[in-house]
């Protein structure tokens, strides 16, 4: 009996000495993750000289663990990773998700879910992006006097922080684009301008409704990096902008069957009414721009603003040195949907990478679970 019970102990032993080495193993493992990820986190932003608020969370995080491996480095990894799970991991792939709502023009998902990430990373301008959901959600169930008012006062009160693209909203709501491009150039610098995903699109768009086609082709092509860093739907829409308003109608149809088959219908008919219009098919864009349903307020004035103001036609302005970059781009949408790399909705590497090494953190605690 007594030797039964020395070996009991002994087995509990070196139970216990299992799993305390199997606990250090991924103290260590997690401790390492945590610096990598932190210290290429910082580099990034940088490099980029945007999003300032991450290098604060990524300055944080390491300064926290590498303080825990001074104090306790049993338990430096475990607390760096649950910070980086909460103020970098769950952000991150939060972020993506408020761009898909977005993409599907669900405002209301999309404001909520914004509201819970500002919590977690309060910089960056995370805390207003709610407020401006808001506006777009009240611009899509047509309480334009309720945005209106928001918008004003985000005008007047310099602390709400989206002044600038309160004003981008309002000229397109009010399809004032000349007023619009005016404001653009004289009010709007150049590092904001490739900075705000929502500047962007408005200001790439009222190039096209001005008709300054090469303009807002030039500007694609040599602004495609701070397009690409901004989302991938911003890149989407960005060729579709071209492909529209220079009238290229297949290429229009194979972005809606590839890079932007989830956008909302009613939007595909309005661009591929343009691209059409725009390719000198006058009666075939205006028929499919009347028989487009479930029509928001804002999409129902730029039809009739695409009714009663006729659309460049883009053979009678391009220069030849336009030719090529329309190419250019239809061959990096075209490469991409061959090699099954489109660009969607976001930048997914990241996210792909963080997955993976929390799946292996967990599938790594479960084998320590089961001994």
């Amino acid at each position: 009996m007594t030797c039964f019970d020395g070996y009991c102990c002994t087995r509990k032993r070196v139970i216990d000495t299992i799993s305390e080495n199997n606990l250090m193993d991924l103290n260590t493992i997690l401790r390492f993750l945590v610096i990598i990820s932190c210290i290429s986190l910082i580099v990034r932003v940088l490099i980029s000289r945007t999003n300032w608020g991450w290098l604060g969370v990524a300055t944080g995080i390491l300064g926290i663990t590498l303080s825990c491996f001074l104090l306790i480095p049993e338990k430096s990894g475990i607390i760096g990773g649950i910070l980086w799970l909460v103020f970098v991991l769950v952000p991150i792939i939060g972020l993506r998700q408020v761009n898909y709502f977005i993409y599907q023009e669900k405002f209301q998902h999309a404001r909520k879910l914004a509201s819970l990430l500002s919590w977690l990373h309060p910089a960056d301008g995370w805390q207003k992006q709610p407020q401006f959901l808001r506006v777009l959600e009240l611009t899509k169930t047509g309480e334009l006097e309720a945005a209106e008012r928001i918008l004003t006062q985000s005008l007047q009160n310099p602390s709400y922080g989206f002044q600038d693209t309160a004003k981008a909203i309002r000229f397109r709501m009010g399809a004032q684009w000349e007023d619009c491009l005016n404001w653009f150039q004289t009010e709007i610098s150049y590092e904001k301008l490739w900075q705000n995903s929502t500047l962007a699109i408005v200001y790439l768009r009222t190039l096209g409704e001005v008709g300054e086609l090469n303009g807002l082709i030039w500007a694609v092509k040599s602004h495609q990096r701070q397009l690409q860093s901004l989302s991938g739907m911003t890149v989407n829409l960005a060729r579709l902008y071209v492909f529209a308003f220079t009238g290229d109608v297949d290429a229009v149809k194979k972005l809606f069957v590839s890079t932007l088959k989830n956008y909302p219908r009613n939007k595909q008919k309005f661009w591929l009414a343009t691209a059409e219009i725009a390719a000198g098919n006058q009666e075939v864009g205006q028929t499919i721009l009347f028989n487009i349903e479930n029509k928001d307020l804002t999409l129902e004035r730029a039809i009739v603003s695409r009714l009663n103001q006729s659309v460049t036609q883009a053979e009678s302005v391009l220069i030849p040195e336009s030719e090529p970059i329309i190419t250019a781009l239809k061959k990096d949408l075209q490469e991409e949907i061959n090699y099954g790399g489109a660009i969607r909705l976001a930048p997914t590497k990241a996210n792909l990478t963080y997955s993976l090494m929390l799946l292996n953190s967990l599938v790594f605690l479960l084998e320590i679970y089961q001994g």
